[in-house]
């Protein structure tokens, strides 16, 4: 008893007092905002929006004019429970621990009373929440850790009730009810900020790869520019529990360029999908813990200096099937394979012979505080195929269709790029290929403006592919 008590005490003290503020909505654009002169341009971020928004806010309530206005989008639209969560913590366990409860779900219970969380969740929300809640805090030796993280972590995604507002909002983008955890959808980056050391200057990339080019096209598509390769380039997976982005993202455009270097030898039967958990396990200084976060960077580099890397039908993927609903722990990868599954030894390994030359990883719009296509981004693509960026995980969660424009936040996401768009109600956008499955976004894909990337890697051009077969 005097243990639990020491913790929860532990806990109230860890915790800020102050409600945590409500991150901004991920992007408004609307022609003309109501009640002000102001304008916004049709692919907007979300910046002059809600300052024309909140111009308006002011003139109706000078106005008295409420009526004839409407302020909705001068703010993230939110549930009102979880302004009010981390300082209704704080105010759960103090009460818990003068009454002498001594279980953490009596913790829950508290806050879900005085934060109204039962008003806004629906039944089934609530109780994938204490499901979720639960399992993240047993076992843990560090509960003032591991209460502060799950009270927010164990919430589902996207519940029903802000879904309804934020697609009210009138966004350039809708969402849809999520009931996983945010827990289900890891990530796998390495931590931020990126060494200065691994970056080039953007604007030099801009300079180099568009040098004697012509400029993009308004819209790029890889699947239409090389159709021999539109189903290896298209495809969908999905990385579970293992926080794994880096190698997803990485594969996904060593998949393309090997099946677009092959395609150009005129061979037009090809479907290449190459093991992701062998690269999760086998990339130099990751081995055993490439759940634990990387860049795809590192994957290119390993075709320097290795035989290549074997399809997913020799070393299947370790994690595949783990995204449950209630999945609050991350897998650890297996030691890199000496052979195929059930022993059989390698008999394929493809090497894309000069992705790993001259790699190159770069800032984007949402580093560079710059809204604008990226030529060079755009130029990568068109000569030798798809390209990784990052991006920030939790504009996304949500996500089912339209363009996303949440501008300048800190990636911590690898996806996949295979072309661009403009124009139309869309405006500019990246077509974007993710790895949470097909059941996620729009049949597993998502469109995004270009001042949410973060980093893009521009890998070598594919001059030659090793087939050992």
């Amino acid at each position: 008893m005097a243990r639990i008590a020491s913790l929860l005490a532990a806990v109230a003290a860890s915790l800020p007092v102050a409600a945590h503020a409500a991150p901004p909505l991920a992007g408004t654009y609307l022609e003309r905002a109501d009640g002000q002169g102001g304008e916004c341009p049709a692919d907007a971020d979300e910046d002059c929006l809600l300052q024309v928004a909140a111009k308006d806010k002011a003139a109706c309530d000078k106005a008295d004019a409420r009526s004839a206005c409407d302020p909705r989008l001068s703010e993230r639209p939110t549930l009102d429970f979880e302004k009010i969560l981390d300082d209704q913590l704080t105010r759960a366990i103090g009460a818990i621990g003068a009454s002498g409860f001594s279980n953490v779900s009596a913790v829950f219970d508290n806050v879900i009373d005085r934060s109204g969380a039962g008003a806004e969740l629906t039944p089934a929300e609530m109780q994938a929440y204490r499901a979720n809640f639960m399992a993240s805090v047993d076992g843990r030796d560090d509960l003032a850790t591991a209460v502060r993280e799950a009270i927010r972590q164990a919430l589902p995604a996207m519940p029903e009730a802000l879904a309804e507002k934020i697609n009210a909002a009138n966004l350039s983008y809708t969402v849809g009810p999520e009931l996983r955890p945010r827990s289900a959808f890891p990530t796998g980056l390495a931590p931020l900020p990126v060494p200065q050391s691994w970056l080039s200057d953007p604007e030099e990339a801009n300079e180099t790869l568009s040098e004697g080019q012509a400029p993009p096209p308004p819209s790029f598509d890889a699947r239409q520019n090389w159709p021999a390769c539109a189903k290896v380039i298209g495809r969908i997976h999905d990385q579970g529990n293992c926080g794994s982005c880096w190698a997803f993202a990485a594969m996904q455009v060593m998949d393309s360029r090997t099946c677009i270097g092959l395609s150009n030898t005129g061979d037009n039967d090809i479907d290449v999908d190459l093991s992701r958990g062998f690269a999760i396990s086998c990339v130099p200084e990751l081995a055993g813990s490439g759940c634990g976060g990387a860049y795809p960077l590192a994957a290119y580099l390993y075709i320097k200096t290795h035989r290549g890397i074997p399809p997913t039908e020799c070393v299947p993927y370790f994690a595949a099937g783990t995204r449950r609903r209630d999945s609050t722990t991350r897998r650890r990868a297996p030691a890199c394979p000496r052979s195929c599954s059930r022993g059989r030894k390698f008999t394929t390994l493809y090497r894309p012979r000069g992705i790993g030359v001259n790699v190159q990883m770069f800032t984007g719009g949402a580093e560079t505080k710059d809204k604008r296509p990226n030529e060079a981004m755009m130029n990568a693509i068109m000569s030798g195929g798809p390209v990784d960026w990052m991006v920030d995980s939790n504009q996304i969660l949500g996500y089912r269709t339209g363009v996303i424009r949440h501008c300048f936040q800190p990636a911590d996401h690898a996806v996949t790029a295979i072309g661009w768009g403009s124009g139309g109600p869309d405006g500019e956008h990246i077509i974007t290929i993710n790895s949470w499955g097909e059941s996620w976004g729009d049949k597993g894909m998502f469109k995004a403006g270009w001042c949410m990337v973060g980093y893009w890697t521009r890998p070598g051009i594919v001059r030659q592919v090793d087939d050992d077969r």
